[in-house]
C-alpha cells in the first residue's frame, strides 16, 4: 500500500530506488520476496513505456515525469531480473555501463556520488559479485566456486 508522504507529498523520487534495489536483491526464498514485487510493478512499467527509470513518480496515480540519472538504470537491474524482465535489466545495465566507459575514456563528465553508490550495487549484484543469503547475510563472490557465477 502506497500513500502520502508528510514530506514528499504524492511523489517518491530520488530515496525510493532503493526500495526497488533491496527488493530485487532480497533472496528469493524470503516469504515477502513476492508479494514486495508485486506491489512495486508499476515501475517496470513506467520503465519498459520510457526505455529508463522516471525521475519522479505520482504514487496515487502512477504518472511520471523525467528522465533519472544511471545510477536509477543500475539499481533497478536486480529488480527487473527478479521480475524475470531480463531484456529491460539488459536495457538498464548497459544504460549505466555506457556512461561510465564514456566517462573513462574522457567523452563525458564524471558520475555522480550517487550514481558511483548505486552503480556499485545494482552493476555488482548483476556481475555476481554478491548476493544475500535468506538471513540477510552478504555472500560476496569468493565464498562461491567460480563456476557458480552467472550474470
Amino acid at each position: 500500500v502506497f500513500t502520502s508522504a508528510p514530506l514528499g507529498g504524492d511523489f517518491s523520487s530520488y530515496d525510493a530506488i532503493r526500495v526497488y534495489l533491496w527488493a530485487g536483491m532480497t533472496d528469493p526464498r524470503d516469504q515477502l520476496f513476492k508479494p514486495v514485487l508485486n506491489n512495486l510493478q508499476g515501475m517496470s512499467r513506467a520503465i519498459a513505456a520510457k526505455g529508463m527509470p522516471p525521475e519522479k513518480a505520482n504514487v496515487l496515480t502512477g504518472e511520471t515525469e523525467g528522465y533519472s540519472m544511471i545510477g536509477f538504470s543500475a539499481a533497478v537491474v536486480p529488480f527487473l531480473h527478479a521480475l524475470d524482465q531480463p531484456w529491460l535489466a539488459d536495457l538498464q545495465y548497459k544504460r549505466a555501463r555506457e556512461a561510465f566507459d564514456k566517462w573513462q575514456a574522457g567523452t563525458a563528465t564524471a558520475p555522480v556520488y550517487y550514481d558511483y553508490m548505486l552503480s556499485l550495487f545494482g552493476l555488482g549484484w548483476a556481475d555476481g559479485s554478491y548476493r544475500f543469503a535468506l538471513d540477510g547475510r552478504l555472500q560476496p563472490y569468493w565464498e562461491k566456486p567460480c563456476t557458480d557465477i552467472v550474470r
